[in-house]
């Protein structure tokens, strides 16, 4: 086990409301920009509004990270491994070019009025640093030397995977059958990491 970092454990309390409040930071965040982008598209309201928009929700999502695993820090007495620094540096770096590719996407795509297959090769750019980071999930699941840890981060993305899937499909039929407004497929990313953090709390919460 390679351990860099360990700090006694804060209060249950201190760490829950951490972990609420990165959650419910996220869940705000996420919500927000889906709905400016709906507002914005429904009333023409043109590329600087867009490019806006992405901009602010990829700046608030770094400080949102970089606050949340500060404070986790501080509260958690978490071990902080070798192969949990490497993530997050592939986390981080595929953050800031998921920012830029979204911006530039969204930017090619109101000035240009792309279609076809250039259209989807467009909408295929800001996806693939959201796959870096499911990669780096992966990466880090077979690096990661601390056993504990492993199991904990495996077992709370399994949960994640099974609510994520389970919550999809009974959107989709709610869309299908009762009129339930439409969720955008990429924000399942998102939803599956917001699943993941609660399922981390639980989980260890159960080994203690």
């Amino acid at each position: 086990m390679s351990m860099l970092d360990e700090q006694p454990k804060a209060p249950v309390g201190a760490r829950a409301l951490v972990k609420l409040g990165t959650l419910a930071a996220y869940a705000v965040l996420i919500a927000t920009f889906w709905y400016a982008m709906t507002v914005i598209r429904t009333r023409r309201l043109g590329l600087p509004a867009e490019i806006f928009a992405s901009a602010a929700y990829v700046i608030l999502v770094g400080a949102t990270v970089y606050a949340s695993r500060r404070a986790w820090r501080r509260v958690s007495g978490a071990v902080v491994t070798t192969a949990l620094l490497r993530r997050g540096r592939r986390t981080l770096v595929c953050a800031l070019i998921y920012g830029v590719l979204l911006l530039a996407a969204t930017w090619l795509h109101v000035i240009f009025k792309l279609q076809g297959v250039v259209a989807y090769a467009l909408a295929v750019l800001p996806a693939l640093p959201v796959v870096g980071m499911a990669v780096a999930v992966g990466l880090y699941f077979r690096e990661e030397t601390d056993e504990f840890e492993r199991a904990v981060r495996v077992e709370s993305a399994l949960w994640a995977t099974g609510v994520t899937l389970a919550a999809a499909t009974v959107w989709g039929f709610a869309e299908l059958l009762a009129d339930a407004p439409h969720i955008q497929a990429w924000l399942w990313f998102p939803i599956w990491a917001l699943f993941s953090g609660i399922a981390d709390s639980f989980t260890r919460r159960r080994y203690q």
